[in-house]
């Protein structure tokens, strides 16, 4: 490559335009890449206003950006920022086209690090070894890359244990779903796990995950839920129904008596104190998912992400057989609960065929479409009613079989079940297992 061809300012520009179609996508190109990475001085200015941008008003648009160069001093940028928001770039080519900016930015940095590098060869005073040393460690500065990223060091190792111990006598927490029995199990979702939580329809699987979501805004967690099934003002009326304790139905009929009415007026100021969040776009990938949950993670926050479910998610492949896109969103999920280091539960539905063998039970084999959910699960709980198959059993009890646990014991717990409010509570008795 010749000398006059390491920038190209048109990939700059279409890296930048990305910057005018989302915050998310402003965010990224802010993160991923930084002024010296820009050939063209215009370009270094624009993404130091939309950085500015960014910080200053949680956004990145025409105006915004083009105030940002104002201050600066650069008032008469606007006809060309112009350009930028208008000509929008192939959106699914945006990580190549970063790639190509930062390349081309570590190609012209180590250009001019040669002449340095020539002179401490020719100069005798300057030791080899030291020469060799200087030049790695340079280089891999140039680059944007550490000889070690990517791994944690024995230092690190060693500042984790000692932070554990430093902890003697304190038993931490993750994130508490309120179901005691299941949280001192499992000592609360942690950061990075993806729970999946899975039944057959008419199990209760939205009803317990709202009980879950529920549970942890109550404990002060920042808390996402993403229905792909459900409005959000009906999430919300089910919401108010396990907080009231009142009939789902009633509630969304109407014509309450006043006592009923008070405990709806007070059901919606406690979920208004709550920090809990939710969606019901239907067509979301986890592509989008993750980029509205790391959104919300800069804003207000974000502890817990709750999705349901896994099956309905859209596919990114969509020409890819069934068992193939449950793969990929399945992974996706627990990358999602890596990157923004909280736990997601994960809502799935059971493979039809179970409901032709004596026992009803689910098994891990149930897991509908793909054994990559079971793979990539850190914790995989199965709601099962025993009275939608026997009509002698009490319709109000219900289990919660904690089937596989990473890093725990395996139980079945004891739940009760109330239709109305579509309610999950432990029993009275926390070692009330069922065998």
């Amino acid at each position: 490559m010749a000398a006059r061809d390491l920038h190209d300012e048109l990939m700059e520009a279409a890296v930048l335009g990305a910057a005018f179609v989302s915050t998310d996508l402003a965010w990224r190109v802010v993160e991923e890449t930084q002024p010296s990475d820009y050939w063209s001085e215009k370009h270094r200015q624009v993404w130091l206003a939309i950085e500015r941008s960014l910080k200053e008003t949680k956004g990145a648009d025409l105006r915004t950006v083009t105030a940002a160069l104002e201050d600066a001093g650069y008032p008469n940028m606007l006809p060309y920022v112009a350009t930028l928001d208008v000509e929008l770039p192939d959106l699914s080519r945006v990580g190549e086209y970063v790639r190509e900016v930062r390349e081309l930015a570590a190609r012209r940095r180590l250009r001019s690090f040669v002449d340095t590098f020539r002179g401490m060869v020719e100069d005798g005073e300057v030791a080899l070894d030291e020469v060799v040393a200087r030049t790695t460690r340079t280089v891999a500065e140039l680059v944007g890359t550490d000889p070690a990223e990517g791994f944690a060091t024995s230092g690190d190792l060693a500042a984790q244990v000692r932070e554990a111990a430093d902890r003697t006598g304190e038993r931490t927490w993750g994130v508490r779903t309120g179901y005691e029995g299941l949280d001192r199990l499992t000592r609360g979702f942690r950061p990075g796990q993806l729970v999946v939580l899975a039944g057959r329809p008419g199990m209760g699987k939205t009803a317990l995950a709202l009980g879950m979501a529920l549970g942890a805004a109550r404990d002060r967690q920042r808390v996402a839920v993403f229905s792909y099934e459900m409005t959000t003002e009906e999430l919300a009326l089910r919401v108010a129904a396990q907080v009231s304790n009142l009939p789902f139905a009633r509630i969304r009929d109407g014509g309450m008596p006043p006592d009923d009415v008070r405990e709806l007026a007070a059901a919606a100021h406690e979920m208004q104190g709550l920090s809990l969040y939710t969606c019901d776009h239907a067509m979301l990938s986890t592509e989008r998912l993750h980029a509205m949950c790391r959104q919300l993670q800069r804003g207000a926050g974000l502890d817990f992400v709750v999705v349901d479910y896994l099956q309905l998610v859209t596919p990114t492949n969509k020409r890819a057989k069934k068992v193939e896109q449950i793969t990929d969103i399945s992974r996706d999920l627990k990358l999602l609960a890596l990157d923004l280091k909280v736990p997601v539960l994960a809502l799935s539905q059971l493979n039809r065929s179970l409901e032709d063998r004596p026992n009803k039970r689910p098994r891990l084999s149930d897991l509908r479409e793909s054994g990559a959910i079971e793979q990539d699960a850190d914790l995989v709980l199965f709601v099962f009613r025993e009275c939608l198959y026997d009509p002698d059993a009490p319709k109000a009890l219900a289990e919660l079989e904690v089937a596989k646990h990473r890093n725990g014991e395996l139980r079945r717990l004891a739940l009760a079940f109330d239709p109305p409010s579509m309610t999950f509570a432990e029993l009275t008795c926390d070692e009330a297992l069922v065998a």
